[in-house]
């Protein structure tokens, strides 16, 4: 295997390695701080995090191991609030009528965000750097974090029926 082939399947694995206990600990606060929190709270500690990273990407970029775990941290903190909850309050928020239904435009909205976002990400590092990409995605998880904030209902402690009654009567 090619050396740099082989490195990059390392640094892969210990991202996904970096990434699990994200879900883990996603697991062990939903039920504890609600649905909505750990998402608005995830959102705002990967949009620091992001922020961070562009504002000292100089600095961080001289010490590969820095850098590494400042981007495996991205991946633990997406895990642990927005990339769980995104699943978790779609199943839960929409009207048993359409439920199934928007549930699955909500995962395809995902999906598409997903393909534009790694389609323009080799074009926006090419043209503007990585100190702009990464200030345009901490832009773009502080945006998540605002619409979390003003748009999603929190679920917890409530069954579908009552939710679904809610939902009814607003």
């Amino acid at each position: 295997m090619d050396e740099s082939l082989s490195q990059i399947l390392t640094m892969n694995i210990y991202l996904a390695l970096a990434a699990l206990p994200g879900y883990w600990v996603a697991v062990f606060l939903i039920e504890r701080v609600g649905r909505k929190r750990l998402q608005l709270g995830g959102f705002v500690l990967l949009s620091s995090v992001y922020f961070f990273m562009g504002i000292f990407i100089t600095s961080i970029e001289k010490s590969p191991a820095i850098f590494f775990s400042m981007y495996a941290l991205t991946f633990f903190v997406t895990n642990a609030g927005p990339n769980t909850t995104t699943y978790v309050l779609p199943s839960e928020s929409f009207p048993t009528e359409i439920r199934a239904t928007a549930h699955g435009l909500s995962a395809a909205a995902g999906k598409l965000g997903a393909v534009v976002g790694a389609a323009l990400m080799t074009p926006f590092l090419d043209h503007y750097g990585l100190r702009v990409v990464l200030l345009l995605c901490a832009a773009v998880a502080m945006s998540g974090a605002v619409h979390t904030f003003f748009f999603t209902v929190e679920t917890l402690g409530k069954s579908l029926e009552q939710i679904n009654e809610e939902n009814t009567q607003s």
